[in-house]
């Protein structure tokens, strides 16, 4: 009886093992499936758990098999997202782990300006010194360009040019060509371009200390000087500068002054010129307009002749101070004329959104009544369908029964009610959005353009007090 006890028990206990590690492969298995995939809110779990800064989730994860590179549906890794929270113990926790440095995110991701941007990238925009100084020192490139036009320029590459061709004229045929060269040179940044932009001049003096090229520029593309400009950092200027930052480098439209000065950063412009730097325009097809052109070189023979005033030389003074009243006078006719061009538009825009409202309306009654042919059509197929499905399913050919379903499903869609209602809205949205898009737009534009229209009659005003004095005298 013992012995039979003892096999019994020798039995039940090999039963248990054999089921427990049955189980423990199940749960296995499970979390394999579970550990890469996206939560609702379309993270992973680790990228998850990277961005809350739970280090003991993220160890058990990675002892697990989860993927320490992988990607969540928005393109976001692990590595990026412990930057973009600023975790740098995540960071150094991941890097020590096996993290590839210098992963990116994806060409086609949204937002644009954060395609193909590595962790580098995202720690120059939070403005992380110590996740800069753990990536570098663990091998990120210091140049690495995120191209965010990478994805749009193969797009483009892709179009048929012959269909084009016949749908558009030359010369708007000829723009997009231009702009698909463009796109294929590439259209971003570096980490010190974004240092630049941010004015983080600690992470930028890091990055220059551990390779960071200052002058480093892909053709059609601006320096780290420029964004500085454009931004109007004077002392990031001045900082580049010292480390040899060339200001005779151009982007798509001039040099770093001819930035400036476009983007009316007036102190950065008095910087650059106390250096030495001269206006450049670049020469080719992505110029401003005219009329910004001279209100620039306007500007800039203003504070030529205002140097050289400051230093006594008034006979060259008078000189620089007529040709800029010459330039800026021009330039306030072109903005004014800019100014009208807009407002015609504006009233084109609004005639077009009048026209698509109208469609909509016409498209609203038309929707009611096929809203009750849809009804009536959708009933009676109903029913003659439904006796062919009850056939199909009583026949035993699951394949053929679950086709003809979706067939039947997808004709009901089309005819629904809801169907014909969202080209309705569709109209409608096209209609107010036109609106609203072109209303603010041209708000915007309207807005530079007269306010570089008051600056021109300040400086006319002002050049004019000035030469009056002189001739008093």
């Amino acid at each position: 009886m013992k012995k039979r006890i003892s096999i019994f028990l020798s039995l039940s206990a090999t039963i248990s093992l054999v089921l427990l590690a049955a189980i423990a492969q199940a749960a296995a298995a499970q979390n394999s499936l579970q550990r890469d995939v996206p939560n609702p809110d379309g993270f992973t779990p680790l990228v998850s758990a990277s961005i809350s800064g739970d280090i003991e989730a993220i160890h058990h994860l990675i002892d697990n098999g989860a993927d320490i590179n992988g990607c969540d549906a928005r393109g976001n890794f692990p590595l990026y997202a412990a930057v973009i929270a600023d975790r740098p113990e995540i960071v150094e926790f991941l890097i020590k782990h096996g993290a590839n440095i210098n992963q990116a995110k994806a060409a086609d991701v949204f937002p644009l300006n954060e395609r193909n941007n590595t962790a580098l990238h995202a720690a120059c925009i939070v403005g992380s010194q110590k996740s800069v100084e753990l990536l570098i020192n663990a091998g990120a490139d210091a140049n690495a360009f995120a191209n965010i036009m990478e994805d749009t320029a193969q797009k483009l590459k892709n179009v048929d040019w012959k269909l084009l061709a016949k749908a558009l004229k030359p010369e708007d045929l000829d723009k997009l060509r231009k702009t698909q060269n463009l796109l294929q040179m590439g259209c971003g940044f570096t980490p010190l371009t974004l240092a630049a932009q941010y004015d983080r001049t600690n992470i930028a003096s890091f990055l220059l200390e551990h390779g960071a090229d200052v002058n480093f520029q892909k053709p059609y593309n601006v320096t780290a000087l420029i964004q500085a400009a454009i931004t109007g950092k004077r002392d990031f200027i001045e900082f580049l500068r010292n480390w040899k930052a060339n200001p005779n480098l151009k982007g798509p439209f001039g040099n770093a002054l001819a930035y400036a000065l476009l983007h009316e950063q007036y102190d950065s412009a008095k910087s650059l010129m106390a250096d030495g730097v001269s206006l450049e325009f670049a020469t080719n097809d992505l110029l401003p307009g005219q009329e910004l052109q001279d209100f620039t070189r306007g500007v800039y023979q203003t504070m030529i002749a205002d140097n050289l005033a400051a230093e006594s030389r008034n006979a060259d003074a008078k000189n620089e101070y007529a040709e800029a009243v010459a330039l800026l006078s021009k330039a306030r006719e072109e903005l004014n004329i800019r100014v009208n061009i807009i407002t015609s538009e504006t009233d084109k825009a609004d005639k077009k959104a009048r026209r698509l409202a109208f469609w909509a309306t016409v498209a609203g009654a038309a929707c009611d009544a096929l809203s009750q042919e849809a009804i009536s059509l959708a009933q009676s197929q109903s029913q003659r369908q439904m006796a062919q499905i009850t056939a199909l399913k009583n026949s035993k050919k699951p394949g053929e029964y679950f086709a003809n379903f979706q067939k039947i499903e997808h004709e009901n869609r089309i005819f629904s009610p809801t169907t014909l209602d969202n080209g309705q809205m569709e109209l409608s949205s096209a209609a107010s959005g036109l609106v609203d898009t072109r209303q603010e737009k041209s708000k915007a534009r309207t807005q530079i353009y007269l306010r570089k229209a008051e600056t021109c009659d300040y400086l006319i005003e002002r050049i004019t007090n000035i030469l009056r004095g002189e001739a008093e005298k």
